[in-house]
Parts: C-alpha cells; sequence; structure tokens
C-alpha cells in the first residue's frame, strides 16, 4: 500500500512537471501551479526521516566522506553554494573551509536544526559566509528564488538509489542555478551484476518452526532486498560476473529522465543465484559507490534473488521509486 500511495503522487507530480517546469511555471499562481507546488511539498514531508539515528554510520563513512572533501576542495572556492540536506554539517563546514563565497543549506529535520546552528556557530560564529534554513526546498518562495547560485550541492542518496527523491529535488534546485551553474554531484549510475553467494538460503529467515507452526510464507524472498555490510560478508560472495550498466543519469543535462526501464537477461551458462545492485556516483575524476566488494559504506545496497536464468529481468524507476519486474 505504501508503495501503490508513492505511485499515485509520483504519477501526478510526472502530469503536473511534462507540463512545465520552470521558474515561471513553479511560481505561477494558478491552480495548476499551485496543486505542484503543493503536490511536490507533500512528496517531500514523506521522504523526510525525522531521526537522527543514521548520523554516526554515516559520518564514519571514510569513502563517502573523502569523496565529497575532494570534490568541495576543487570547486567550492569563491562560489555560491546551495546544500540540498544539511545532514550533520559536514559538507557545509567542508564548503566554508574551502572559501566558499557563501552557503545556504535546508534540513528540515526539526531534530537536527538546532544543533546545526550551534556546530556551524562554533565555528563561523562571525561570519556572513553561511545560512541555515529549517525547511525543505519544496517549500521554497518567489523570495527563496531571487537568490541564485553556482553550485547545488547534494546527498540524495540510499542503498536504494532512488528512494531520496533525487531526481524531483535537482529539477527543482536547477530553478535555484546561475546559467552557467552546476549539481554536484551530476552523474549517477545505477548498476548489476550476477554474483554467486554460498549462503544465499539462510539469509532473512525469520524461523522455520516453532511450536509445530511454519512460518515458511514469510520466509520467501522479496524481489528487492537490502544488503547491509555485515550481510554481504555473512552470504560469502564466491563469484562475481562483472557489471552492466542499469541507468546513467546526467543532473546537468537538458533533459533527465523522470522515469525508465531496461530489461536484461542473465546468461544461462554462468553459476549464479543473485543480481548484485548498486550506484556509481561520479563528479570528474571522482567515484563514489556503494558496491560492497568494492567499499564498505554506510548505504549498504540492493540484491535481487535469480531463480529462473530464463526470463528477463526488467528494473524500473518513476522518480523516488524503484522495482524489479
Amino acid at each position: 500500500m505504501h508503495n501503490q500511495g508513492k505511485q499515485i503522487l509520483n504519477e501526478h507530480a510526472l502530469e503536473l512537471i511534462n507540463k512545465g517546469f520552470n521558474r515561471e511555471d513553479y511560481l505561477g499562481q494558478d491552480r495548476q501551479k499551485k496543486t505542484l507546488r503543493k503536490l511536490l511539498s507533500l512528496r517531500s514531508k514523506k521522504n523526510q526521516v525525522n531521526s537522527a539515528e543514521y548520523l554516526p554510520t554515516m559520518m564514519n563513512d571514510k569513502f563517502r566522506n573523502n569523496f565529497y572533501e575532494n570534490l568541495i576542495k576543487d570547486n567550492a572556492g569563491g562560489k555560491t553554494i546551495l546544500e540540498v540536506g544539511t545532514g550533520a554539517g559536514l559538507l557545509t563546514l567542508l564548503a566554508l573551509k574551502y572559501g566558499a563565497q557563501h552557503i545556504s543549506t535546508y534540513e528540515y529535520n526539526p531534530l537536527l536544526h538546532d544543533k546545526l546552528k550551534k556546530l556551524i556557530n562554533r565555528y563561523y560564529s562571525n561570519s556572513n559566509r553561511w545560512t541555515l534554513y529549517q525547511k525543505s526546498l519544496f517549500d521554497c518562495d518567489a523570495a527563496d528564488l531571487k537568490q541564485e547560485y553556482d553550485i547545488v550541492l547534494h546527498e540524495l542518496f540510499s542503498a536504494n538509489i532512488f528512494g531520496e527523491d533525487f531526481i524531483a529535488t535537482a529539477l527543482l534546485a536547477k530553478l535555484f542555478l546561475k546559467p552557467e551553474g552546476k549539481i554536484m554531484p551530476g552523474n549517477i549510475h545505477v548498476l548489476a551484476k550476477p554474483v554467486l553467494f554460498e549462503n544465499i538460503d539462510n539469509h532473512r529467515l525469520i524461523m522455520k518452526t516453532h511450536s509445530d507452526f511454519s512460518f515458511d510464507e514469510f520466509n520467501e524472498l522479496p524481489p528487492i532486498c537490502h544488503m547491509a555490510q555485515s550481510d554481504f560478508v555473512e552470504m560469502k560472495m564466491q563469484r562475481d560476473y562483472g557489471a552492466e550498466l542499469i541507468f546513467s543519469i546526467d543532473l546537468n543535462s537538458h533533459d533527465v529522465p523522470l522515469k525508465d526501464s531496461k530489461e536484461i537477461l542473465i546468461d544461462k551458462s554462468i553459476d549464479c543465484n543473485a543480481l548484485l545492485i548498486y550506484f556509481e556516483i561520479t563528479n570528474e575524476q571522482y567515484i563514489l559507490t556503494n558496491d560492497p566488494s568494492q567499499n564498505e559504506t554506510h548505504w549498504g545496497c540492493l540484491w535481487h534473488p535469480i531463480k529462473e536464468k530464463s526470463s528477463p529481468v526488467t528494473f524500473n524507476y518513476n522518480l523516488n521509486t524503484f522495482w524489479i519486474s
């Protein structure tokens, strides 16, 4: 029911976005434009997680931290920056450290806002180079859109690459950019590779029996499963057959695909029992991936159990919804 609700919201959003998504359209006062703003704001609230439990693992992710520090160090100097989702504030602090002219950063989560204000003030209390807003980017109005930025900085990723709504957010963020401005990171790739796991049959089992009752109905694996790094170690990957590119999205292009699908066939001759699904985020020479065989990141990744190699596997996304059919 949750996914069905997301799909309904997405279909309405797609219909409105496809009718025009520029500064004038978004700020228009007719009923359709007001409906688009309300709908996108509603969707953004549904995607918000008012929790801070994820912060320790995120902040201890050296691959993530190094990627963003290199990206910011090379690009922030003298630039005006709009950050979407302040999180724990590391990207904001790095932008200020490496010479950003000004950074405007948005964090809707009320559990984080006051702590972030104290944190940034600790290092830049007398600086007019930063502004922290406690609202979603989707709640911005005409006054907010008067400012234009050189860079939109974001980290809108999860194990399900589409789950944090980076496509719709990127469309809106572009309204804030100068004509030559860039969204960073800008290139998102989704890949899948056949793998052989030794312990796949024991993964995610609830229980076999209790008091003579069997719970097999709940033990069946869904089409898409989340895999933490600990799961990857426990399942013991025996073979890796190389990745196939599923989706490639350039957020700085004029035509960002709002939805897409791709069908792949698995070679019947290879010995595999799962598809490992992961992302690669690139910006110029820097690459960040949640492939657990390469990096131990806080995101984890996704995997799909292979039951029949003769059947094609179809990957689909629609804004912030991702599924396999």
